[in-house]
């Protein structure tokens, strides 16, 4: 619980002395600047379904915020060292369990490091073709995320808790499920086709 509270201090003490101020900036902007932050939003999200099964994983969970206050005060270089490989674990853990299949167990280890560095390499490679990263964030964000985190987790809920608990008292749990699938509905067709429209003018001027 301290540690949580220190690590949370530490965050708003950088937040609020190293970031610009607010002078200069606008009040409001485009309404196709919202999907796109609603995007980089949405992908931000997706932090929190890495970090928490590595820390279910962990023989000592608690030791896991220990690590935060490092990164705060760390490098770039290094932060990005380490967050690169802990968002890298859990897709490619995913993926290699059906890959490994094909492959005979012997060679098993030598065929780990051949995907792995194909998909690091893919992965570079996609970061020198989008230098503005923002507008590949807020694609992925709209176009796969707002599937992911609201659009299915409310579909799912609704068939686990359909019989049993139940919909409630006049129905409340499936119209804020439907609710919030239209929501989820929203951000993808509309985010997608603006940070779309946004990746393929980056396209043009490559």
């Amino acid at each position: 619980m301290e540690m949580g509270l220190f690590c949370i201090a530490m965050t708003v003490y950088y937040a609020t002395n190293l970031n610009p101020t607010f002078s200069g900036m606008k009040t409001h902007d485009t309404l196709s600047s919202v999907f796109e932050f609603i995007g980089m939003l949405v992908f931000g999200m997706s932090c929190s379904g890495v970090v928490l099964p590595v820390e279910n994983h962990m023989k000592d969970p608690k030791k896991f915020t220990l690590a935060v206050p490092i990164i705060l005060k760390g490098l770039i270089a290094f932060m990005i060292f380490i967050t690169h490989a802990l968002n890298f674990w859990v897709p490619f853990s995913l993926m290699f369990y059906y890959i490994k299949q094909r492959h005979s167990e012997k060679r098993i280890v030598m065929w780990e490091c051949i995907y792995r560095a194909i998909f690091v390499t893919g992965i570079a490679v996609s970061a020198i073709i989008f230098p503005n990263i923002n507008a590949l964030m807020g694609f992925l964000g709209t176009f796969c995320l707002a599937n992911m985190a609201i659009i299915w987790p409310c579909i799912i809920n609704l068939l686990v808790i359909w019989h049993r608990p139940g919909l409630g008292r006049c129905n409340w749990r499936l119209w804020m499920n439907i609710l919030l699938i239209l929501v989820g509905l929203v951000i993808f067709v509309c985010g997608s086709f603006v940070n779309g429209r946004n990746l393929i003018k980056i396209m043009r001027t490559l």
